[in-house]
């Protein structure tokens, strides 16, 4: 005898929760749903983006799931036209009002805001062009978004920030020796330099856009090394203000030199600026961008090479004077437009490196790092790795500032940990002094999703949405440089 087998229910489409935390407003919650419709590939209207005063958790402190999948989320709210979800971004990270017509440039962007910026654009529309950084937002929410892979082609700069701040830590902490990393970050900010100072406006207008972003490089450095040689006694006054260059010794000696890298960018930025911003020779420049550029950085080689051809007994490798071809050479790369330009721009920073520490392996990972910079102005990266790396490369500064008071107390027992210790205070206070966004631009806080049905009448939760001592081998202790130096 034949029967009939039972009526399937119907099936119900699934849809993606999205719990945002706080008191959003329905631009903000429709910002959220386009943020993760570009993340996992849905459409838009499989996304339902719900408001909660907090997410509810379980007793053991995690996410409540079952609770989540019972919200009822409102209909979508019309969707942000891309270029106001464009301008919110900006205003997020420069912490001011942004119109259509205004770019990262116009708005006063550095090098401590291009990185979560960029990385921000490169999320939304894919891969940027060569100079988003003066397009208006209106002009960039023109672009077609591409279609996200799972490599992201970002700013070569940024890998090559985090990448040189995580040497540099982990160098200090004893945990291997691999230095060499300060010297690029020299050229980096170079390349930074001609990108965001160099513009076409007044002399005036040049001196306040270098002035901004000194003070955003000098004030958090001096607060901080002043607050530590006021509650430990550990820095002279010279080093405080940042004058330890000009001042001190020309020798090396601890912990007075510790804060030469960021000594020798601000003198060098403000001195770049300072000569650029002469009507004279900002005419020059903008007739013969690459020319100057290429011809400082010869001239800067001249002391480099005078050191070694005289024996000279003093720190080479962390003085301005005698490493400001590193800056200018990076500034050079960044204006290159042709082949000849690039090679000639290379050739000097090479010339420059040649035998520049006494040490062959150090030499050859500066000259590495200058390679890329100079001849890959973007680089394929990892999509599950931009993420940490835009925020080393963010907090970079920060990082590099107060690494000098955590890794000491762990480095001979457990060098790891001062290298992990260290990244985590340094980012932790680089989200601390973030600029903060302005009244009515204030982000939606971080949301949860979960993938869920319409609630069923059991009220089961649906299943939760996956979340896309070692001492060196030669030489002296990395934190004890040599008498040609062996500091990062």
């Amino acid at each position: 005898m034949a029967t009939t087998p039972p009526a399937r229910r119907p099936r119900t489409p699934s849809r993606l929760v999205v719990a945002v935390p706080g008191a959003p407003d329905p631009e903000a919650l429709a910002e959220v749903a386009a943020e993760v419709a570009a993340d996992t590939g849905l459409p838009p209207h499989a996304i339902r983006a719900a408001a909660v005063a907090e997410l509810p958790r379980l007793a053991n402190g995690k996410p409540d799931h079952a609770a989540l999948a019972r919200l009822h989320p409102e209909p979508a709210p019309e969707p942000v036209s891309l270029g106001d979800a464009l301008a919110r971004h900006y205003a997020r990270v420069l912490g001011r009002e942004v119109g259509p017509q205004d770019s990262f440039v116009s708005l006063g962007g550095d090098s401590l805001s291009y990185v979560e910026l960029s990385l921000l654009l490169e999320r939304r529309l894919g891969a940027l062009p060569p100079d988003w950084q003066r397009r208006s937002v209106a002009d960039l929410a023109l672009l077609d978004p591409a279609r996200r892979r799972r490599f992201a082609r970002i700013d070569t700069t940024i890998p090559l920030r985090a990448l040189a701040i995580v040497m540099i830590v982990g160098s200090h902490s004893n945990l291997w020796t691999l230095v060499g990393g300060a010297h690029v970050l020299l050229a980096v900010t170079g390349t930074n330099f001609a990108r965001f100072h160099l513009t076409d406006e007044d002399s005036r207008q040049r001196l306040r856009r270098v002035g901004r972003a000194a003070a955003r490089i000098a004030v958090p450095s001096i607060l901080w090394i002043g607050l530590v040689s006021l509650v430990a006694g550990t820095y002279p006054l010279r080093t405080v203000l940042l004058l330890n260059d000009l001042l001190g010794g020309r020798g090396w000696s601890e912990p007075a030199w510790h804060f030469w890298f960021v000594e020798v960018v601000l003198m060098l930025a403000v001195g770049a600026g300072l000569l650029t911003s002469v009507p004279r020779v900002m005419a020059l420049e903008r007739r013969h961008r690459f020319g100057l550029a290429a011809g400082l950085t010869a001239l800067a080689l001249v002391p480099r090479w005078w050191a070694t051809w005289s024996s000279y007994d003093g720190d080479v490798i962390h003085s301005s004077l005698f490493v400001g071809w590193l800056f200018l050479g990076g500034w050079a790369a960044a204006v290159a437009r042709t082949t000849p330009q690039r090679l000639l721009a290379a050739g000097l920073l090479l010339l420059g490196t040649w035998d520049l520490t006494g040490d062959l392996q150090r030499d050859l990972t500066i000259a590495g790092g200058l390679l890329v910079l100079v001849g890959l102005p973007t680089v394929p990266w990892p999509r599950v790795l931009v993420g940490i790396t835009g925020t080393l490369a963010s907090a970079s500064l920060l990082i590099y500032l107060t690494h000098w008071q955590v890794y000491p107390h762990l480095e001979n027992r457990w060098p790891l940990g001062g290298l992990l210790a260290s990244l985590a205070v340094g980012v932790l206070a680089w989200r601390l002094a973030e600029p903060a966004p302005r009244p009515g631009r204030t982000p939606a806080p971080p949301p949860l999703s979960l993938r869920s049905r319409p609630p069923h009448p059991t009220g089961s939760p649906m299943k939760k949405q996956a979340p896309p001592h070692r001492p060196g081998p030669r030489g002296p202790h990395p934190g004890r440089p040599a008498p040609r130096g062996v500091r990062r």
